[in-house]
């Protein structure tokens, strides 16, 4: 992950490398946060990463991006997104190459306990 700034304004995006061919894939986040956490499916058939924006309340982004395998390499390309401004996510794990599982909560409280945790599931 690259955080790139001048005092004021911040941008970040991920940079993957293929190991074969030393091709680099550049992949920029919806928010100036940066990238909370990747996950590659069980299949390889997906990355899926989320990002919460700490400067508004309960805005997050969940991103994922399909990898389709080519002879000597791999080729990335945007599949799907989601914007919420009802929850903030905490964790996001596989169950299938089509389905996970996200825990999420409204709001931190004091000694940051989180507040109305959710656990819920997605499929494509």
């Amino acid at each position: 992950m690259i955080y790139a700034g001048n005092g004021r304004n911040e941008i970040a995006w991920m940079e993957a490398i293929d190991s074969i061919n030393n091709k680099h894939y550049y992949i920029e986040n919806s928010f100036d946060d940066g990238f909370m956490e990747t996950r590659i499916s069980p299949g390889i058939k997906y990355i899926l990463w989320f990002q919460n924006n700490w400067s508004g309340y309960r805005n997050s982004f969940i991103s994922i991006v399909k990898i389709n395998p080519e002879v000597i390499s791999y080729k990335y390309t945007d599949f799907l997104g989601y914007k919420s401004s009802d929850w903030i996510i905490k964790e996001i794990v596989w169950i299938t190459d089509t389905t996970f599982a996200l825990k999420v909560y409204e709001e931190k409280g004091e000694n940051d306990k989180l507040i109305g945790v959710r656990y819920l599931k997605a499929s494509f």
